[in-house]
């Protein structure tokens, strides 16, 4: 793993779809030229999904809060949550107007803020330089109340375990970046005061302990010591002195030097028992039943460049990706955010990954739950028939690296290369077929004739059926993505370039629609990972 690649201060963009969406991802873009890891929530989020943990766990990890004010953002409920959750964070917030409001339709939270216009009449690099200055302020010490108010988050969440708590340098560093605080920087939560607190009153806990220790070892000392003393008058009363002197002190030498070789063994002891303890933490993580949710990522922003391989033929996405979750103790979204910043430094900021997540916990792959059915659908596309003049042999290579990855660590897997967008649709039914028995190894053969369901768009769609509890669904793609008036598709090996000029509303039949990928994804596992190794252009 690369622990050299520093990790950019991060910005969530919260905007309204209707007439936010174009700044907020020319923002994007803007903010990884000028240092910063800008992101937002770019899915259509269904009425049954738990909006509020999705957008709950990316401002919480952000360090700062971008709102786009526009007409729609003003009057949208859902940014309104997202203003005031991020208050309850006590997150800085920095208002981007994008079309003039009337100030009484500003968010009262905005108000008194100041604003950066980002307006038709103003240059978008000198806004873009105000913006930058703004967000440099504070920047260190704001990143470490963006570190802290997660860690402070994950031991609340897991019934606060003294295992992750702070300790030694960390605590004071901790307790020294709390006392630098400076009036204009956001403010402690509470959970991270009482995180602070509870380890300053676990160190001196510890320190207590270790005291009663050294007296006690002293007093053991003294009196081994003292021992020594009375058996050498014995022995000097029996006319040995000299032999028995230099045993004496020969013995009392090894006795003091046996001591500090048991307290170095005991500070040994006890950083390895801090590590078993977080061990132990992740490894019941790793075993939660009641995981659920979606991750998805992106090896890079729609309409930016992705870089299709590199060393051995492989994308460097998911060279990067697998590396960083290979150790036990890698989770799965601590995996994708360090490949995002090693994929955008390494590209010089071309490749600008992202990940969408409202999964309730965290997913350890080299880890997996004993209990848990897991099943992996990776579809790689190189070759079209309809398009012969294209030809991609590096998607072979990543699918086939993430199945050696996977089946290594007990995860089934289905392998389809240059599949027609039937054949997708009916291997994921096979897999669902899977996962409903228990993960019994009865996958439908590619190209059977099952009727794929398609929400939303076939008739007679069947109704919502809850996911078996416990299963979990990974789906990698690796070839051609594009998008059409803001929908994104993936390309299969039938896909005919006929299809991409088709007028707005027309549907395409020779492409696996993303947004419906995603819904089948969760109708079929209880938490679902989807992965795209492709950049989508807009043909």
């Amino acid at each position: 793993m690369n622990n050299d690649v520093p990790v950019r201060p991060k910005v969530f963009i919260s905007y309204a779809r209707l007439d936010g969406s174009a700044l907020a991802d020319e923002l994007v873009t803007a903010l990884g030229v000028v240092g910063f890891e800008g992101y937002l929530d770019q899915h259509d989020i269904a009425a049954a999904e738990d909006w509020e943990h999705r957008l709950d766990t990316l401002i919480a990890q952000a360090d700062t809060v971008l709102f786009v004010l526009t007409p729609r953002s003003a009057e949208s409920p859902r940014c309104d949550w997202e203003v005031r959750r991020a208050l309850q964070l006590n997150k800085r917030i920095i208002p981007v107007v994008g079309i003039a409001v009337a100030d009484d339709q500003v968010p009262e939270a905005l108000q008194r803020l100041n604003h950066v216009r980002f307006t038709a009449d103003r240059s978008f690099a000198r806004a873009l330089s105000q913006l930058t200055d703004a967000l440099r302020i504070d920047i260190d010490w704001i990143r470490e109340h963006t570190r802290l108010g997660e860690l402070a988050r994950r031991w609340d969440d897991r019934s606060r375990p003294e295992a992750l708590l702070l300790r030694d340098g960390e605590l004071s560093a901790a307790q020294h970046w709390m006392a630098n605080w400076q009036a204009g920087a956001p403010p402690l939560t509470e959970i991270q005061r009482t995180f602070i607190a509870a380890s300053v009153d676990a160190q001196d806990q510890r320190a207590s302990l270790e005291r009663q220790r050294n007296e006690s070892m002293a007093s053991a000392n003294a009196d081994r010591a003292a021992a020594l003393e009375r058996s050498e008058q014995a022995l000097r009363q029996l006319k040995r002195r000299t032999l028995i002197a230099g045993g004496g002190v020969s013995g009392l030498s090894l006795a003091l030097g046996g001591v500090s070789l048991w307290a170095l063994q005991l500070r040994r002891s006890a950083e390895e028992a801090r590590q078993n303890a977080m061990a132990q933490v992740i490894a019941r993580d790793a075993q939660r039943r009641d995981l659920a949710g979606q991750v998805v990522a992106y090896a890079t922003s729609p309409g930016l460049f992705a870089m299709d391989s590199g060393e051995g033929g492989q994308s460097p996405y998911t060279t990067a990706l697998l590396n960083e979750l290979a150790p036990p103790t890698a989770s799965l979204w601590a995996g994708l955010s360090r490949t995002s910043t090693i994929v955008n430094l390494r590209s010089n900021g071309q490749q600008r990954p992202f990940v969408s997540s409202d999964m309730n916990g965290d997913l350890y792959l080299s880890q997996p739950s004993r209990t848990r059915t897991a099943k992996a659908l990776l579809i790689a596309v190189g070759r079209f028939v309809h398009m012969d003049f294209m030809s991609f042999k590096g998607v072979y290579k990543d699918v086939a690296a993430w199945g050696a990855f996977l089946r290594a660590r007990g995860i089934q897997t289905t392998e389809l290369r240059d599949p027609r967008r039937d054949e997708v649709w009916a291997a994921l039914q096979g897999l669902r077929l899977a996962l409903d028995e228990g993960g019994a190894p009865r996958l439908q053969k590619v190209g059977a004739t099952i009727a794929p369901t398609h929400p939303g768009r076939d008739a007679g769609t069947p109704p919502k059926v809850q996911p078996p509890a416990d299963t979990l669904l990974l789906v990698y793609y690796s070839g051609v993505g594009f998008q059409r008036a803001g929908q994104k598709f993936l390309a299969t090996t039938d896909t005919h370039p006929a299809d991409l000029r088709l007028p707005v509303g027309e549907d395409i039949k020779s492409a696996v629609a993303v947004d419906e990928l995603e819904k089948e994804a969760r109708s079929r596992a209880s938490a679902s990972v989807l992965v795209y190794d492709t950049m989508f252009q807009s043909p």
